[in-house]
């Protein structure tokens, strides 16, 4: 998990970080607004539910916690579009450039998580 900012920064930088300049200060902030409050917000969430209820009753509510969290992902993503829009917008080969980079990012996620599953 740490490594997304490792990851996110190389993603930027090959994305369009030289047409679009993003200050370092301002991407980890968002990085710790949206990855890291949300893991200890979790965190602490879990550990209220389990005092509250006990295990079996946190078994019972966590089938709706991915539900809850595919809407959190979306509510981000719709407002993180709607800040890039306008840039996106005058500048359209950002977006070929991110559909790039996005593209060889998943692709190597997803080859990494099945070799370390296997």
């Amino acid at each position: 998990m740490f490594l997304i900012l490792f990851i996110s920064l190389l993603i930027i930088k090959l994305s369009g970080g030289a047409i679009v300049k993003i200050p370092f200060a301002k991407l980890m902030i968002s990085l710790l607004v949206y990855i890291f409050v949300p893991l200890i917000l979790g965190y602490f969430t879990r550990r209220i539910i389990i005092s509250k209820k006990g295990p079996k009753g946190f078994m019972e509510i966590k089938k709706y916690f991915p539900g809850i969290s595919a809407i959190g992902i979306l509510i981000i993503i719709f407002f993180s579009v709607t800040k890039a829009a306008k840039i996106v917008i005058e500048n359209p080969i950002i977006f070929l450039l991110v559909l790039v980079s996005l593209s060889i990012y998943y692709l190597t996620q997803t080859s990494l998580s099945f070799l370390v599953a296997k």
